[in-house]
């Protein structure tokens, strides 16, 4: 039999401190947290910066990796997030019909950029991404391990 999983990976940064939604049955806390990806860029004719809304997602945690992020994880941090996407739907207080996205979590790893890195501001070459700053740049801690 074949099994088909859909899975994202997401990297944004937690918007609230996470907040307990319930418990499993197991008594794990299940942790919610929305997290935003920022969509920016460069316009190649006028050098500006573009900065776009951001997409948020909101991601629910169970079992230990639950308890893992409540203890690791605050406003601001940056995340990367593994897990499976599904889109639900939802009506406000006012009755108002409202549709998004939420990831239930199978890891959360939590990101942090060396101080002092900077990544190069336009790239029109192929070399300046190569010798741009690698993944040993990055401090990297898991919280669902």
């Amino acid at each position: 039999m074949i099994t088909i999983n859909n899975q994202i990976n997401v990297i944004g940064n937690v918007g609230l401190d996470p907040e307990q939604r319930g418990k499993t049955k197991d008594g794990f806390p299940v942790i919610c947290f929305a997290i935003a990806q920022s969509m920016s860029g460069f316009d190649h004719e006028t050098g500006e910066k573009i900065q776009k809304d951001p997409q948020w997602f909101r991601v629910s945690c169970f079992s230990k990796l639950a308890s893992r992020a409540q203890i690791n994880l605050k406003k601001g941090d940056l995340v990367l997030v593994t897990g499976e996407l599904k889109a639900r739907s939802y009506k406000t207080e006012k009755g108002e019909k409202k549709a998004g996205f939420e990831i239930i979590a199978s890891d959360v790893l939590k990101v942090q950029r060396l101080r002092g890195t900077t990544l190069p501001t336009s790239t029109t070459h192929l070399d300046e991404v190569v010798s741009g700053p690698s993944t040993d740049d990055w401090n990297e801690e898991v919280i669902g391990s």
